[in-house]
């Protein structure tokens, strides 16, 4: 009996590591990787490409993957990037995306981020997972956002494409 609880704490252990794997890190520059302090790295909410609808980095459609799979992250070269986005919740009837120019600066880190503001105008409806229980949240297509920020661990996130709405903490 007590095998059979180590085998399965074990099990426990080794399946998220599994479902890590299977997510790509691509890198979007010719030749041999580089070291992260010479590449920017860009990344999605929750540190996962894949959550997002669609993604372009210079004209290079990475989601959906057209090889398949899920990208959790790309590097690029430091310079300018142009940037097409936009995510859609699985239960609701919009899409909200952005594009713009990225001046990547080596070493630093980009997270896509997106949000919405519940309300009581009635346009479409977004299922949300929080706390335990599946709260639904009317959602104005007015009330919600997307933008990149560079990633400050020492500080408060700075907004480099788009504008971050007043309402998002």
């Amino acid at each position: 009996m007590k095998t059979c609880r180590t085998c399965f704490w074990l099990l426990g252990l080794a399946a998220p590591l599994v479902f890590l794997g299977c997510a790509k890190h691509i890198s979007l520059y010719p030749g041999p990787k580089l070291p992260n302090s010479e590449v920017a790295k860009l990344t999605g909410c929750n540190f996962a490409l894949h959550r997002m609808t669609t993604l372009c980095v210079d004209g290079r459609q990475l989601v959906p993957d057209p090889n398949g799979g899920l990208v959790a992250s790309a590097k690029v070269l430091p310079g300018l990037h142009e940037i097409k986005w936009s995510y859609k919740a699985p239960t609701a009837t919009f899409t909200c995306g952005g594009n713009g120019t990225l001046d990547a600066k080596a070493g630093k880190t980009y997270c896509f981020r997106f949000d919405y503001l519940p309300s009581s105008r009635v346009l479409t409806h977004l299922d949300s997972y929080r706390g335990g229980e599946t709260r639904t949240y009317r959602v104005s297509v007015a009330d919600h956002a997307t933008w990149i920020e560079e990633q400050n661990f020492w500080g408060e996130n700075e907004v480099v494409v788009g504008t971050k709405p007043l309402w998002v903490k």
